[in-house]
């Protein structure tokens, strides 16, 4: 039987359930959302290009089962993000928000993931019934993310620089460059929407054997490696 489910704006009580949701490994994610934290989701509410009216969750008589948010990166395109227990919920999000900002001549623009037992899993690289219900609404995708894994060997690989550059630790110092140098590497409709504080946030948040970067002898960053651990 179908849970009665009821979408209201978001209110900072939710914080902490919708961080407690995002955690579960089985939820269903668009938009590529950071990982969450309370602190980290009261100051994406604060924001100006965060409209109120498009913070949403959904309800049951279970509990918080589902939230979303829109960016409005110009007057007319907005980045769509969101979490949810499953689909059945993603669904009336969706079709909420889609509905309110299609009456406001705002076109969305997300992206898809889906986890499995911790695994991301995207488009093309198994069929979800997510990716199917996006695509019902409207969504076209503009853009692919290829995911390859890498085979052990015994093979040796370069492990040395150029005498200028050198392989480092994070620092907050080297912050501002990082950030610069992730807007030169990444299209832009990799982190279009997203808040420069949100992308900072996840450098700051990772585990420091797991972010390292190459810097010159001027204090560039001019590549990082960032490993995301799951299960």
């Amino acid at each position: 039987m179908t849970a009665f489910a009821t979408i209201r704006p978001v209110g900072p009580d939710d914080a902490s359930d919708i961080v407690k949701l995002a955690e579960n490994l089985e939820c269903v994610q668009w938009g590529g959302l950071p990982p969450l934290t309370t602190q980290l989701l009261l100051g994406r509410w604060r924001q100006p290009n965060i409209t109120p009216t498009f913070v949403q969750v959904v309800e049951t008589d279970r509990g918080l089962q589902g939230y979303s948010d829109v960016y409005q990166v110009t007057p007319q395109l907005a980045r769509f993000h969101g979490v949810a227990t499953n689909v059945e919920m993603a669904a009336k999000l969706i079709d909420w928000t889609r509905d309110k900002t299609a009456s406001q001549g705002m076109t969305l623009q997300t992206s898809l993931s889906s986890k499995v037992e911790g695994r991301t899993l995207f488009p093309k690289i198994v069929d979800h019934p997510l990716y199917s219900l996006v695509a019902k609404t409207g969504f076209t995708p503009v853009s692919t993310t290829r995911v390859m894994r890498l085979r052990r060997n015994s093979e040796s690989i370069y492990r040395t620089f150029p005498k200028s550059y050198r392989l480092t630790d994070y620092d907050e110092s080297l912050l501002p460059a990082l950030i610069a140098t992730y807007y030169a590497a990444w299209p832009k409709d990799y982190y279009e929407g997203d808040e420069t504080s949100d992308i900072a946030e996840i450098f700051r948040q990772a585990n420091p054997r797991d972010l390292r970067l190459v810097i010159s002898d001027v204090g560039e960053v001019v590549a990082y490696v960032l490993v995301s651990r799951t299960t």
